[in-house]
């Protein structure tokens, strides 16, 4: 990508989107530091067995934060995915020419027996 196709409209865009997440995930990292309480994990662990009936129900139990983070994360990709996907083909689209299409040679057939 070249960096002068950032000048303009989408170049202010960009910058503008990069700072509203990168504000939105200082003002969240801020806001979790000091909230993680360790005496929590200690009463977790007292009574982790009461909380499912099975081996299955606690793992799903225990891994289900990150089971989000994951989903979470796969919508994200997808968002962005879909915007470069979309960004892209407006600027092929700025550029488009009409050229003519590419052929190859014709293949040969060879009828020559074996015997």
């Amino acid at each position: 990508m070249d960096p002068s196709e950032l000048r303009g409209k989408r170049g202010i865009i960009a910058v503008i989107a990069l700072l509203i997440i990168s504000v939105g995930l200082m003002s969240s990292l801020e806001k979790l530091a000091g909230n993680v309480s360790p005496g929590v994990s200690r009463i977790y662990n007292i009574l982790a067995y009461l909380v499912a009936p099975n081996n299955i129900a606690t793992w799903v139990y225990d891994w289900r934060g990150f089971d989000t983070l994951l989903e979470t994360a796969v919508i994200y990709v997808g968002a962005v995915v879909s915007a470069l996907a979309i960004g892209r083909g407006v600027v092929q689209m700025k550029h488009y020419s009409e050229e003519a299409p590419v052929t190859s040679p014709p293949l040969e057939y060879r009828t020559e027996s074996l015997t």
